[in-house]
C-alpha cells in the first residue's frame, strides 16, 4: 500500500469536473437523427413519420436516463474518493506472537 498514490482533493475535484462535463454534454447534445426525424414529420406529418420521430425521441430518452446514471456513479465514485484521502489511514495490523 506504500507504492500507491493518493490522489489530491484537487485532482478528484478536477477529474470528476470532467467527466461529469462530458457526460452532460453527451446527455445535451441532441442526435441528428432525432432532428431530421422531426424535421421529416414537421414537412410531411403522417402516422408513418410521427412514428419514426417518436422512435428516436424514445432513444433519446434511453440514452438520456443512462447518462444521468452515469452521472450518479461517477458521484459516487467522487465520493468515496474523498472519503477514502479524508480519512486517516488504516493501522497495520499487530504482528501474531505464537507456537
Amino acid at each position: 500500500m506504500s507504492g500507491m498514490k493518493r490522489f489530491t482533493v484537487a485532482e478528484i475535484v478536477v477529474a470528476s469536473a470532467l467527466v461529469a462535463s462530458a457526460i452532460s454534454a453527451m446527455t445535451c447534445i441532441m442526435p441528428s437523427s432525432v432532428i431530421h426525424a422531426h424535421a421529416e414529420w414537421t414537412e410531411n406529418p403522417t402516422p408513418e413519420t410521427e412514428a419514426a420521430y417518436r422512435q428516436e425521441a424514445s432513444r433519446w430518452h434511453l440514452r438520456e436516463h443512462a447518462a444521468m446514471a452515469a452521472q450518479l456513479s461517477v458521484g459516487f465514485i467522487v465520493v468515496g474518493g474523498l472519503v477514502n484521502f479524508l480519512l486517516p489511514p488504516r493501522p497495520k495490523p499487530a504482528p501474531e506472537s505464537g507456537g
